[in-house]
């Protein structure tokens, strides 16, 4: 029989590889914390005896979250790395003993007991540490503090209830004395440009001109976003050490080069949801809420957030997913009054008829809708006027136009207005003063953790570092709250009295704000 010819394709047609190993623990360093003594003592009853229990138990969470995810971004084959969980763990413990620096993490693996037990005596060096949050930087800010938070809640009884929304300003790593205007910024980016080209195997020349062009596109793309919107631009600037972050004031109002961290807290203020935003608090809004639903399987029942959030659009958001929000509408300086920057008499003062489609003034006046118009914003609005305002007695604090008084109702004013008569009411307004005992001792606690400056230089790191953060905040608290517990479980034990019943149930709410 003849046998079938096989043509020079069949002959080398490509071979399927085989499927990938699984990249196991057995793929890298993990050490043994088995060896590890002081003096002649196991390491983990010197920490134990020695008041450092808490190192303990946060290892224990560390080993216990799920890093499959970013276990499959290493190799199965050649050098062993050191294990992500001990450098992920000497990072959180660097933040609970007031260390962040890469150097500062460095020697603190070398010198420090909490350190030996988090790292099972590896002693992982700084490179190796930058290089762990460079590459895994999106893993950090999203897999990764998810699956830390699971491992922090776990067994609390956490459940959607009431949450409370805030931000501020961190300052960035750039300095604010290299700014650059978009004159400047285009004539360094053509310079470095023209260096890069006439050395073309200077690899360093090449991504200064890279660095340069992204320093160049960014203030012209801010510049253009403010000239759509007619705001003058001029005195526009941007770092050139860290582009991505916003000329903006922080809170004792220096401006400097700035990010916009944003959380989103429970009652037993742990975070569930964290972004970074160059510099919008109410874009992160969606995001956060995302984070809280996956975190506690639905959205919160009741979202309070300062004045800063009364806008259309996470009011809107608010309807669309069912949460009631509890947010006044300018800042407040008691119950829901608002401290006007004008002395003349505010929008809120004319009463709209929708029956009617008129505004009635406080003189008792009609305001008629004259035409339907766009702002500069391209939102769209309806102008009403037409009031015999030249004859009122009241003019003087209404308008100085000569036209007289108009209003501008833009599309979706009903939802401001409905919010506020939310707040006008006084179980409402009650209601709302949880907020500040929520979210606001969270920061408090961040920047006592050590977060006043970030060390890292664009969007994607800003984020990762502060998500490393908010993940040691998480484990700190929640060990927190599980000790309290155990220690009111062992008064009622030893008691068993209903006074020590009681005294378990006031300790526990002492963990409430």
């Amino acid at each position: 029989m003849r046998q079938p010819v096989l043509g020079l394709a069949d002959q080398y047609a490509p071979v399927e590889p085989p499927p990938r190993a699984p990249v196991t623990d057995a793929a890298f360093r993990c050490g043994d914390r088995k060896k590890l003594f002081v003096g002649n003592r196991p390491l983990r009853s010197y920490l134990a005896d020695s008041g450092q229990g808490i190192y303990l138990r946060v290892a224990d969470q560390i080993d216990g979250m799920d890093l499959s995810e970013l276990l499959e971004s290493y190799s199965p084959i050649g050098r062993h790395a050191i294990h992500p969980r001990i450098l992920l763990g000497l990072i959180i413990v660097g933040i609970l003993t007031g260390k962040s620096s890469l150097r500062d993490l460095e020697h603190l693996a070398i010198c420090d007991v909490r350190a030996w037990w988090i790292c099972r005596g590896e002693q992982p060096d700084h490179s190796t540490i930058g290089k762990f949050i460079v590459t895994h930087e999106a893993w950090i800010s999203g897999e990764g503090f998810q699956s830390a938070l699971k491992q922090a809640i776990g067994g609390l009884g956490v459940r959607p209830g009431d949450a409370a929304i805030d931000g501020t300003v961190i300052e960035s790593a750039a300095s604010r004395l290299n700014m650059l205007k978009k004159d400047a910024a285009r004539a360094a980016a053509d310079e470095a440009s023209r260096a890069a080209h006439e050395r073309p195997d200077d690899r360093d020349a090449k991504l200064s001109a890279e660095s340069a062009e992204k320093v160049a596109r960014a203030i012209e793309q801010r510049t253009a976003a403010r000239e759509a919107t007619g705001k003058p631009a001029d005195r526009l600037k941007v770092a050139a050490s860290d582009p991505d972050a916003v000329n903006q004031p922080r809170k004792d109002d220096v401006v400097a080069p700035s990010y916009k961290p944003s959380i989103v807290a429970t009652s037993e203020q742990l975070i569930v949801g964290q972004l970074v935003d160059p510099s919008s608090e109410t874009a992160a809004v969606l995001p956060l809420i995302e984070q809280y639903e996956v975190a506690l399987g639905a959205a919160p029942s009741t979202l309070m957030a300062d004045a800063g959030y009364h806008t259309l659009d996470v009011l809107a958001l608010a309807v669309m997913k069912g949460i009631d929000i509890l947010c006044p509408s300018g800042k407040a300086t008691g119950a829901d009054d608002v401290e006007r920057k004008s002395s003349k008499l505010g929008k809120r003062e004319f009463h709209f008829d929708a029956a009617e489609n008129v505004y009635r003034c406080p003189a008792g006046e009609t305001l008629v809708q004259l035409r339907r118009e766009r702002d500069r914003d391209g939102r769209t609005f309806n102008k009403y006027g037409g009031a015999p305002c030249s004859e009122c007695p009241r003019k003087a604090q209404c308008s100085d136009a000569r036209a007289g008084r108009t209003i501008k109702r833009y599309d979706g004013d009903e939802l401001k207005e409905a919010q506020r008569a939310v707040m006008a009411q006084p179980a409402a307004r009650a209601r709302y003063k949880r907020r500040s005992a929520i979210v606001e001792p969270v920061f408090g606690r961040l920047r006592e953790m050590g977060l006043r400056r970030f060390r890292r230089r664009g969007l994607a790191l800003v984020r990762a570092e502060f998500a490393l953060y908010c993940i040691a905040y998480n484990f700190k608290r929640a060990d927190g709250i599980r000790e309290a517990r155990i220690a009111a479980f062992a008064v009622l034990r030893v008691h068993d009295r209903p006074v020590a019943f009681l005294c378990w149930i006031v300790t526990i709410n002492a963990q409430r704000p």
